[in-house]
């Protein structure tokens, strides 16, 4: 499979040389060359060079103002990727579609409050749009504001019922200590999306705290899989490392699951998934105090969903957390 991959991959490089020799000004293919670049994994300035020239070409190309924010994203460069966002919103400030991407920048790095903003001047613009809603529940979930979070959820199943929405609705219920509702929700997301690596988490987290350990196990199992072959794609995604170092700790390799969290943090430091993934998995292995030092790098949002884990209820009393959640809250 990974040689067939890396076929796909060289074709596709030859074919976009090819075209760029025929005609290197194409918008169309600096675009395309662009998200190539982006989908390997890494090889992000190259993408950025192809996006910089269709500036040059188009300046008030919306599409490629979203793109280069998402670059500067994968690269950690959070002044850039927002100047790139909000040059995006001046061109055209009815596209629904920026404020959602904005929205997803601010909710990957923890900042559910500044989330919650865009995605609702996505929905204004845009009110029979789904994802909007499903993205709206998530933050407002993660934020603590439940009923409002299941108001948006369940409005967007009204649209269309999606995988994302359902897992959203199950972690509602996971988050108030009600498995056994969650485990049904999760079921039918996972229907509808089958290697959904998260939802398997999810399913695997629920299963084991109903003490349903044999259907936990096989969750893990089955999820350590999809996210492994979905690692081979792109090496340096840390948030998908940070699943596959969870699952293997799940799964009784802690060696392996140390090794793969740490370097998740090293290429995502600032995820919210990566925080959260190493915060459980270094506690779910003993080590409260790298457990405590990653706590120390999120965002008050961040610290505020952690205080509510449903595997982080002995974490959430120690007074070195305690001290984090007080500081983060004065704003220290």
């Amino acid at each position: 499979q990974d040689q067939k991959e890396q076929q796909w991959l060289d074709e596709a490089d030859r074919a976009l040389q090819a075209a760029r020799a025929l005609n290197p000004d194409s918008v169309a293919v600096l675009l395309a060359a662009g998200r190539f670049h982006l989908s390997r994994g890494g090889h992000y300035e190259e993408a950025l060079e192809n996006y910089r020239r269709v500036v040059e070409l188009q300046p008030r190309n919306l599409e490629v103002w979203l793109r280069i924010a998402e670059t500067e994203d994968r690269l950690d460069r959070r002044k850039e990727a927002i100047e790139s966002y909000r040059k995006a919103i001046s061109l055209d400030s009815g596209y629904y579609e920026t404020y959602q991407e904005f929205g997803v920048f601010y909710y990957s790095r923890g900042e559910y409050a500044r989330a919650v903003e865009q995605f609702r001047l996505a929905i204004a613009r845009a009110p029979g749009f789904s994802n909007a809603y499903t993205n709206l529940g998530a933050a407002l979930s993660d934020l603590g504001n439940d009923a409002a979070a299941e108001d948006a959820l369940q409005h967007s199943l009204r649209i269309k019922e999606s995988a994302r929405a359902l897992n959203s609705l199950a972690a509602i219920r996971a988050y108030q200590k009600r498995d056994a509702e969650a485990l049904v929700l999760y079921k039918r997301s996972l229907a509808l999306n089958p290697r959904n690596y998260i939802v398997l988490m999810n399913l695997g987290d629920s299963s084991r705290r109903e003490g349903l350990l044999a259907d936990a196990d096989g969750y893990y199992r089955r999820g350590s899989e999809i996210v492994s072959a979905d690692l081979q794609n792109d090496p340096k995604n840390g948030r998908t490392r940070a699943f596959f170092g969870y699952f293997a700790a799940r799964l009784g390799d802690r060696s392996r699951g140390e090794q793969e969290i740490e370097q998740a943090l090293q290429f995502a430091p600032r995820d919210k998934s990566v925080i959260r993934r190493a915060v459980v998995t270094y506690e779910m292995l003993g080590d409260r105090d790298r457990a405590l030092r990653v706590a120390g790098t999120a965002t008050p949002d961040t610290l505020e969903e952690l205080d509510r884990h449903p595997d982080l209820a002995d974490f959430r009393r120690d007074p070195r957390f305690i001290q984090l959640r007080g500081k983060a809250e004065n704003g220290g």
